[in-house]
């Protein structure tokens, strides 16, 4: 069965769900654009969270790094992290390359949630950087970046459609959304508020 929700909704659940599972709160808002357009767009970004939540909650938590760099590529070894948590900073760590160079290729090792590929791509168009990503396969993805003609960016037909007429989603997926989001938020009873302030 499924529940469909409007787009504003998910997105206000989305940052408390994605803190619950280990996003820092710093990072979870954007984050939370990450998860909402994925779901609304392709899909599958609800489905990941649900999947990997013992994986995502993983301590100590990875930190991504430049392990080489040539005059031909970049590499980064993600340490086992999700694209989930690293796929913004490592595509605008690429745009930034290519900003630079004009084109640039950055392999990253050790990586997966290649379900939010397409958000990323499209993010990167935003800022005039078309990638193109060869993989994943085995933890490891391939993207070329390359200054100008990027295409489409975010505000797709896909996801204006999802904005106008709401998402369907899964319920177990809306479950273990609403789940996260209520397991952050103590309910509020008579005792809070007079102990409040």
């Amino acid at each position: 069965m499924t529940t469909n929700i409007a787009v504003p909704e998910l997105r206000r659940y989305a940052p408390d769900a994605l803190r619950m599972v280990g996003v820092p709160l710093g990072q979870a808002d954007e984050t939370a654009d990450m998860l909402v357009w994925t779901e609304a767009v392709t899909g599958g970004a609800l489905r990941f969270v649900q999947t990997n939540r013992a994986r995502l909650n993983w301590s100590p938590r990875p930190r991504p790094r430049v392990i080489a760099e040539t005059p031909e590529e970049a590499v980064v070894d993600a340490r086992g992290g999700s694209l989930l948590e690293f796929g913004i900073r490592i595509f605008d760590f690429a745009c930034a390359e290519a900003a630079a160079a004009g084109s640039r290729q950055v392999r990253v090792r050790n990586v997966y949630g290649a379900v939010f590929l397409p958000y990323l791509v499209a993010r990167a168009a935003e800022r005039d950087v078309r990638v193109e990503v060869r993989g994943p396969d085995s933890g490891e993805l391939t993207l070329r970046a390359t200054t100008g003609g990027a295409g489409e960016g975010l505000d797709t037909p896909a996801y204006r459609n999802a904005v106008d007429h709401g998402i369907d989603i899964d319920e177990r997926d809306f479950d273990t959304v609403t789940q996260l989001f209520e397991s952050l938020r103590v309910p509020t009873s008579e005792r809070s508020r007079s102990h409040a302030g």
